[in-house]
């Protein structure tokens, strides 16, 4: 079967979703551009991680991919698109670490974001191991949607001051105010989840 499916979270709420279909039975087969999820009838209970790994370099990535392999886990790529630069078949990347700023279409582009699916019945499949590596991936992605906050912003308010079309003016202007407000949605949602976190592991900063 196939399902198609829009998440204002891309980590935790795809994740979510994915085991719940899971729950009954299924499992993924395809994903056709982070929208589309194709499924098969499970032999065996699986569960679903969504990780952000956008912030590698290309090989860093494959390197992660294959060591999941070999751990028998299966994995899946889909886009993030999500505060980016694209140039023919380069984008930049300002919120990633040094080596991971500068992708292409053969690298990293498309690939921010990895499924991975796990054979279990356990409740829970939880890829980091330790309260700090888990608060250093969500400060990474709030990151992520601050820089997205502030361009959205920016371009809103450049945007409606400069462009003449009423029409256009007002469809770029409505997507605009609908990634400032995922933003805002995912700045708050993440901090809440660090705040908890640091409370669960007893972490000051």
């Amino acid at each position: 079967m196939k399902k198609f499916h829009i998440f204002l979270n891309p980590i935790e709420s795809r994740e979510g979703w994915l085991n719940k279909v899971a729950k009954n039975g299924y499992k993924l087969k395809y994903v056709y551009g982070g929208l589309i999820y194709e499924f098969e009838k499970a032999d065996n209970a699986v569960k679903y991680a969504v990780q952000y790994i956008g912030n590698m370099n290309n090989v860093k990535r494959v390197n992660y991919e294959n060591f999941l392999s070999e751990m028998n886990y299966s994995v899946w790529s889909v886009p993030l698109n999500l505060g980016s630069l694209s140039i023919g078949r380069f984008k930049w990347r300002p919120y990633a670490t040094v080596g991971g700023q500068i992708t292409t279409s053969s690298g990293m582009i498309n690939r921010e974001i990895l499924i991975i699916e796990k054979i279990s019945s356990e409740e829970n499949f939880k890829l980091f191991t330790s309260v700090e590596s888990n608060l250093s991936d969500l400060k990474f992605r709030r990151r992520i949607n601050i820089y997205l906050f502030i361009i959205s912003l920016l371009t809103m308010f450049y945007g409606y001051s400069t462009m003449e079309n009423t029409l256009l003016k007002s469809i770029v202007t409505t997507l605009l105010i609908i990634l400032f407000l995922v933003s805002i949605f995912n700045i708050v949602k993440l901090s809440n989840l660090i705040t908890s976190l640091k409370k669960d592991g007893k972490i000051i900063e």
